[in-house]
């Protein structure tokens, strides 16, 4: 198993980042969405910054996570699909997620209020709603952490979702977020995620996990023979998972429903 470089390792990594890109501070912090002194600080590890924090906003870069955190192997990803292709295929995606929402739209279901956001769908009847078919799968009423895992207990009920969101009736339920771990992938507090177990969970998929008997939700970002839980918000630490947990993937996220007002 791949070792964890103590911090002072993780933050002469990003510093090699910074010369390696040949950009200024300045430069190389516009990228991660952060000011100047912070990303000095984390690279001089001052005011308790922890460069390995930054790992959400280094893999869109194309940073190997797995170089970044432990010295071992390539500084740099590599997609082997041609830049075309994967192209295509997010211009194909983008399209998908475009017409659920208009259909939702065209159906009086969502309203777009002043404010520019999509609100909730509406509370729906067990079987239809304005003629769509529903599915009931398992609501936990506990909530999950996006944040530090908590304890998993609480009364299951059932909740009617439109059938379009529900691929495997019979693996999906549905879970409410607590804490800000993960706004950078856009769930917030009080979301309600719509999880798939039949899913196999890939490299970078958001996963509901469970170590040691607690849930939590998480990016799962897996090098090689190491896989790593990470956070979608700097104060929040990147879990390594080791032989000793007890760790097991519960789904992976495929829709969140937030309200709007």
């Amino acid at each position: 198993m791949k070792q964890l470089l103590d911090d002072k390792g993780v933050a002469d990594n990003l510093r090699r980042l910074v010369e390696n890109s040949g950009l200024t501070q300045d430069k190389y912090a516009e990228l991660l969405q952060i000011d100047t002194k912070s990303l000095t600080n984390y690279i001089n590890m001052s005011s308790k910054k922890r460069a390995a924090n930054l790992v959400a906003k280094l893999v869109p870069l194309g940073v190997n996570i797995g170089w970044y955190l432990t010295g071992e192997g390539p500084m740099w990803m590599r997609d082997l699909r041609p830049a075309e292709e994967v192209a295509t295929r997010s211009s194909e995606l983008l399209k998908g997620e475009a017409e659920k929402i208009q259909y939702l739209i065209d159906q009086g279901m969502v309203k777009i209020p002043q404010v520019g956001t999509l609100t909730a769908i509406k509370a729906a009847p067990a079987s239809f709603v304005l003629g769509i078919e529903n599915i009931e799968v398992p609501h936990y009423t506990h909530r999950i952490a996006a944040g530090l895992p908590t304890d998993s207990t609480g009364q299951d009920d059932k909740i009617a979702l439109p059938a379009f969101l529900v691929k495997h009736p019979a693996d999906t339920y549905v879970l409410t977020v607590t804490g800000d771990s993960m706004v950078g992938a856009g769930i917030e507090e009080g979301d309600v995620l719509i999880v798939d177990h039949a899913i196999e969970p890939e490299n970078r998929s958001i996963v509901i996990a469970s170590i040691n008997g607690e849930q939590t939700v998480k990016r799962l970002l897996i090098e090689k023979d190491t896989v790593y839980l990470a956070p979608e918000n700097l104060n929040y630490p990147i879990t390594q998972i080791t032989t000793e947990m007890d760790f097991r993937t519960l789904g992976v996220v495929i829709w969140v429903i937030r309200r709007a007002v």
